[in-house]
């Protein structure tokens, strides 16, 4: 709880201080910012806990893999709750795949002891990214660094609530490598990358947008090998293949229908 604060309060602060440098006003309706809090629950709280408490046990490449999902989760939430968005053939082809995928991946040797049980915690993540995106449209048109800093800013108010009334700040130690690394979570992987991700739909388009889905399992599982001594076996391997392989006909990239 404490890596989580810390990455969604240094990411608040640094959008908080671009909606400033930009003169952009935060909304006073109670309502928006009730928005807000859903949207700083599904997409940062809980599936931020989920990521941080799942790495303790899995690789960093295939808790990647199982965060790739996320297209398919949201596009079976959104077939139930958004009438204009139906589930076509591909993408029911597409979750069996990404499903016989996450089943390789429990074959994995690398899954030893506890990491066989910490596979499901990605895979609600993904899950509770898939409802937040199905939320985001209903909550109209807002402009993107207000919306992140709403969100950001509920989620460190709530993970600081979570925090103190469980007592994990009293067990806090610093050192510099664990320190770097949070303000790199913050600013890099929090601010930055919202900025990152809103320029991008805006300029490219979602489909476009939607390559990071196959980019990061193939960024992590390479970083995590370089850096961390991460080892990769069979399973592991055809797992995230088959997973990969669901996005891009997910994507539409490998055309099982016409629509």
């Amino acid at each position: 709880m404490v890596i989580v604060l810390c990455r969604v309060g240094i990411g608040a602060l640094g959008l908080w201080a671009l909606v400033y440098w930009r003169g952009l006003l935060m909304p006073r309706d109670w309502r928006v910012w009730a928005g807000f809090a859903f949207m700083g629950l599904f997409n940062n709280l809980l599936p931020f806990v989920l990521f941080v408490q799942a790495q303790r046990t899995l690789d960093s490449g295939m808790t990647a893999t199982l965060n790739a999902t996320t297209p398919l989760f949201t596009a079976l939430v959104a077939h139930a709750f958004i009438q204009d968005e139906r589930l076509k053939p591909r993408v029911v082809i597409a979750v069996a795949i990404a499903a016989v995928g996450v089943w390789a991946l429990t074959g994995s040797p690398s899954l030893a002891g506890d990491a066989v049980y910490a596979l499901w915690m990605p895979l609600l993540a993904a899950i509770c990214y898939a409802f937040a995106a199905v939320f985001a449209r209903r909550m109209g048109k807002i402009a993107p660094e207000v919306a992140a800093t709403g969100m950001l800013t509920c989620s460190s108010v709530m993970s600081v609530l979570l925090v103190f009334l469980t007592g994990q700040h009293e067990s806090v130690t610093l050192s510099l490598a664990p320190v770097l690394a949070v303000i790199a979570l913050g600013l890099a992987s929090t601010s930055l990358a919202y900025l990152l991700y809103f320029k991008i739909l805006n300029s490219a388009g979602a489909t476009a947008l939607s390559l990071v889905t196959v980019l990061i399992p193939l960024s992590a599982t390479t970083l995590g090998v370089l850096f961390l001594n991460e080892a990769i076996g069979v399973l592991t391997v055809v797992g995230m293949a088959l997973i990969a392989l669901s996005l891009i006909v997910f994507n539409g990239w490998w055309r099982f229908d016409k629509k």
